[in-house]
């Protein structure tokens, strides 16, 4: 049998095609260069069709296939050999390696389950350790949590555990990451945007969100604006977001333009209603209010409710991070969308692959336009 007609000795696998391929330039590894786009669809199969030990097809029918090159096919596959999902045997072939996919155990370090952008988050986490067969635990870091004390349960763990600091308060990020990495334990730290809290950090690029939405509700003619700030300022990538508004408003050159920073820490809804009350009633008014957190948006919607202010008749609404409620708000709320799974992905990836060089990555968010943004009223 020819190697590249092996393909054809696998009827329990799906059919290579380049349409299958180019289907993923629709979602989130449109990004990716092709290298990295064909080890995704390869993976999809892997963890979906494919059976432990399984010969999987070889390097020659997927560049004929896929029609890409034997570089590309070549530097996919050995990715996925470096994940521990598949097994190259010289002469034998290649073969799918699912049960122990990874001899790494992922430990999940995150404080309590308030955020719906985390458990989400950790919820594709999970989900591809599982299809993986990676080992994760989860470790919660609550209020007062002390490094000391969390990394002591791991004094005794076997040397290739990994961590992965989700969402983990800047100052305690920090001492964890400089205990596990005086163990040469590796951590991959996700939302946490700050220097020292990891080998490498994965999130999204809060800077790229912010310029969007701004972009967005200046394309509908809003020049007052107002950026409300839901979370705690201490938070990296809130400060981020905040500076990035501040210059995309002098970048627009935005002259004239009322913006307000609504600096609280918990935006809650009498508060919120009673706040809004008195910036309606303002000189100069906002006509479009950018939270920089979907449930930032929802207390908002809330609040302009009962106010009687409709959206977005005369007020537009903007969120960032695209939780699963947000389709269902009243209005549907418009906001940015975190590639949570692209996330997922990556921080795994980045965990487990040691030949996989560490660093930080920043991934796009996408602009959702539902229903709560409009054009702007006219403003005396």
């Amino acid at each position: 049998m020819k190697d590249n007609d092996a393909g054809k000795d696998h009827p329990g696998l799906p059919t290579l095609s380049a349409a299958g391929l180019d289907r993923m330039d629709k979602s989130d590894a449109g990004r990716m260069p092709l290298h990295a786009r064909v080890r995704e669809y390869l993976r999809g199969i892997i963890l979906e069709s494919c059976q432990d030990g399984e010969k999987f097809y070889p390097e020659p029918f997927i560049i004929e296939q896929l029609g890409v090159s034997q570089g590309t096919a070549r530097r996919a596959l050995t990715d996925l050999a470096h994940e521990g999902l598949l097994v190259r045997k010289v002469p034998s072939g290649t073969f799918v390696r699912k049960r122990n996919a990874a001899t790494k155990e992922i430990h999940i370090i995150m404080p309590g389950c308030d955020s719906v952008f985390l458990m989400g988050v950790l919820e594709h986490v999970l989900a591809r350790c599982r299809a993986q067969g990676i080992p994760a635990r989860i470790h919660h870091a609550g209020a007062g949590a002390h490094g000391a004390d969390l990394v002591r349960p791991f004094l005794s763990a076997p040397d290739d555990l990994r961590i992965l600091l989700l969402g983990v308060q800047q100052n305690l990020a920090r001492s964890l990451y400089l205990q596990f990495s005086r163990r040469g334990i590796r951590v991959v730290n996700v939302d946490t945007l700050a220097e020292g809290c990891g080998d490498a950090y994965v999130g999204v690029d809060n800077a790229d969100g912010i310029r969007q939405g701004m972009e967005h509700l200046v394309a509908l003619g809003h020049k007052r604006i107002l950026l409300l700030v839901n979370e705690p300022m201490t938070e990296g990538n809130i400060q981020a977001r905040v500076d990035e508004f501040k210059a995309v408003v002098q970048a627009l050159r935005l002259a004239g333009a009322t913006v307000e920073c609504c600096r609280r820490n918990v935006w809650r809804a009498l508060w919120a209603k009673s706040r809004l009350q008195e910036i309606l009633a303002g000189p100069k008014p906002p006509t479009a209010i950018f939270a920089v957190s979907d449930t930032g948006a929802w207390v908002t919607l809330k609040a302009l409710a009962d106010l009687d202010v409709p959206v977005p008749g005369k007020m537009s609404v903007l969120g960032f991070d695209d939780d699963r409620a947000s389709a269902y708000m009243q209005p549907a709320l418009s906001t940015l969308a975190q590639p949570v799974d692209h996330i997922a992905r990556r921080a795994i990836e980045l965990l487990v692959n040691d030949a996989h060089p560490v660093g930080d990555e920043l991934l796009p968010p996408t602009l959702v336009v539902r229903e709560s943004t409009g054009p702007a009223p006219r403003v005396r």
